[in-house]
């Protein structure tokens, strides 16, 4: 397949999960609880022990921070210094703090809530008892009539710690949180090497190389002659211009003269394919 299809996703940290456009999750904090975590939070700014504060709600993120990234502006980013209550049911509440410490004194007063530290011990996430991602896979799960055992799950940071404790096979990104790979079952690369995609080609679904080339190229060679021995791994896409060459893997590839080379890659400049492994 060109792809795998999505029955359906967690998102806003284990919040909410969907099964396509219907909604089969929710743990949501109440208005008025996300408003006094709000006001003691606040207070914690004008003392200068937090930096930042976003309020996460369906309708989008509330932050008394003006200017934000491109990414955060596609969740429909408002600027609000928290001087009012927002009365706004919230998937979560997040504080960048000076440093570890400086939260300490408020943990008690919501100690019912779900408190979250993420990479780097200074961003905190609070949300509702449940939300995480860990009871999310579980409702999904019920949706497909499967066990949550029979999952598998990807994560890299301190929020994946239930995910990854609820699948039945829990699988870390080496570069991932240290303390999520020594609980995983397994490491896979990194996000960066696309560590999710090539897990699942190797070991889920299992393609051979000759699948790699087709996907690779992107075109239709359903009529192309499939080889009769197995297709040595490649470690590089040759260019589109030596496609024939790889129809079939017992012919020697020919010489190509480095001036020849260079005609024809100018001749087609779009024809260069990218590595794969």
């Amino acid at each position: 397949p060109d792809e795998l299809p999505v029955d359906g996703y967690i998102t806003s940290g284990g919040a909410l999960a969907y099964m396509g456009a219907e909604q089969v999750f929710a743990k949501l904090l109440p208005a008025d609880q996300a408003d006094a975590l709000i006001e003691a939070l606040r207070d914690l700014w004008t003392r200068g022990e937090v930096s930042q504060i976003t309020l996460h709600s369906p309708a989008g993120d509330f932050s008394n921070v003006p200017r934000v990234s491109p990414k955060r502006r596609l969740h429909n980013h408002c600027y609000t210094d928290f001087s009012q209550p927002l009365h706004r049911r919230a998937m979560s509440v997040t504080a960048l703090a000076r440093s570890p410490e400086a939260l300490r004194p408020l943990l008690a007063d919501f100690s019912d809530l779900h408190h979250l530290v993420y990479r780097g011990q200074r961003l905190h996430r609070f949300s509702l008892a449940g939300g995480d991602k860990g009871t999310a896979l579980a409702a999904l799960c019920e949706q497909l009539r499967i066990s949550p055992g029979d999952a598998l799950a990807f994560g890299d940071d301190s929020n994946d710690m239930e995910l990854l404790a609820a699948a039945g096979w829990g699988v870390a990104m080496e570069d991932g949180l240290p303390a999520l790979k020594d609980r995983a079952d397994e490491i896979c690369l990194p996000v960066s090497q696309d560590g999710v995609g090539r897990y699942l080609e190797k070991k889920v679904l299992r393609l051979s190389p000759w699948d790699k080339l087709k996907l690779a190229f992107g075109r239709d060679l359903s009529s192309a002659p499939v080889p009769s021995s197995p297709m040595p791994e490649p470690k590089t896409l040759l260019p589109a211009f030596q496609e024939p060459i790889l129809r079939n893997a017992e012919e020697e590839p020919p010489r190509i003269e480095a001036k020849e080379e260079k005609r024809i890659f100018e001749e087609n400049p779009d024809e260069r394919e990218g590595e794969i492994e």
